[in-house]
């Protein structure tokens, strides 16, 4: 029942915004954001191996870059979902499914030979990256964050400190800066006995879930996210031990905004849903840095327990909770409404 009334939640309008193919490089605008996609590369790493030779992480850094040529077209799309949950706070998920005008040959083709050729021993994960600036940000938005998982482990751990395993959360200053962002991941390797690569524009059943892209993006706010923050009904003030450790307002406006490199992310996140749900779920509900206080009678003023001492054990892990669960939301009302268009 718990997880039914959290999917419910979940479940809020979609607003579907298509482009045609456009060049690699070039400018976008949507929903009162403005950026510019500057290249689009695929970063080569050494694959970490289980016992019976399947990809189980990366190593070290990236052997090789490579760049998608000038010549080549993309698609980008938008998707948006947008809920309140609750009076107070305000949220918007943007996804933009990004896929290139190349199919597994030209990818093949486009690798070989930067690295070893695959064999028993060597097999090779390829991050898909994009390079991008954000040039216009929407009101009412103050705050700016780059998330980044280093998942060396392909291994959905939220909290880790480790580094072969971690979350970077910086905040950015100044738009116009260069962003890296992983939109989609695959492995280069003999499939067989040749040498090939496991590339997809749309993602089947029991195709591997890579985690990078979907841990990778950025959270915009109109409040700072690196801070506890107490939201309190128009009309009440919040009484707290240390107030310079605190952010309170009235009310918060959150977005976030990802890349991903598969044309049909409702069937993703259904397999994403399906394995981690419970992980994020339990993430969400006890690891957030926003505290709502309700009150029927909105007193003028509201006693806080002082909670500020814990936000370093989950500062690494709150833009993690908000993008995960927005982007489930996004995937299950696409399926929803595919279901109920095919009835």
């Amino acid at each position: 029942m718990k997880k039914k009334i959290f999917l419910i939640l979940l479940l809020v309008g979609v607003i579907f915004s298509c482009n045609d193919a456009y060049a690699v490089t070039g400018s976008y605008e949507h929903n009162n954001f403005k950026f510019t996609i500057k290249k689009i590369h695929f970063d080569i790493y050494k694959s970490k191996l289980d016992a019976e030779k399947n990809f189980a992480g990366y190593e070290g850094e990236a052997l090789a870059t490579v760049d998608v040529p000038d010549e080549k077209t993309i698609k980008l799309e938008f998707v948006d979902n947008s809920e309140d949950e609750d009076e107070l706070i305000h949220k918007t998920t943007t996804l933009a499914p990004l896929t290139l005008d190349m199919e597994k040959n030209d990818v093949l083709e486009l690798i070989k030979g930067k690295v070893t050729t695959p064999d028993e021993n060597n097999h090779y994960y390829v991050r898909m990256v994009v390079d991008y600036s954000i040039d216009k940000v929407s009101s009412p938005y103050k705050y700016y964050y780059k998330l980044s998982y280093e998942d060396k482990n392909n291994d959905l751990f939220l909290a880790s400190e480790t580094s072969e395993n971690f979350i970077k959360y910086n905040k950015i200053s100044n738009t116009g800066e260069t962003i890296s962002s992983v939109f989609g991941a695959f492995e280069y390797k003999l499939i067989g006995e040749q040498e090939d690569v496991n590339y997809s524009k749309t993602y089947e059943k029991g195709m591997p879930l890579y985690l990078d892209y979907l841990l990778n993006g950025m959270v915009f706010s109109t409040l700072d996210e690196l801070k506890q923050q107490i939201i309190v009904p128009e009309g009440s003030q919040a009484d707290v031990d240390n107030p310079d450790d605190y952010v309170i307002a009235h009310e918060k406006y959150i977005q976030t905004f990802n890349f991903f490199g598969y044309t049909n992310f409702e069937a993703y996140t259904e397999a994403m849903a399906n394995d981690w749900f419970e992980t994020i779920q339990d993430a969400f509900e006890n690891n957030k840095n926003t505290q709502v206080v309700k009150s029927e009678d909105k007193p003028e003023e509201v006693s806080v327990a002082d909670t500020a001492l814990n936000l370093n054990i989950y500062i690494y892990i709150i833009g993690t909770v908000i993008i995960l669960c927005g982007l489930i939301a996004i995937g299950i009302v696409l399926k929803k409404n595919k279901n109920s268009t095919n009835n």
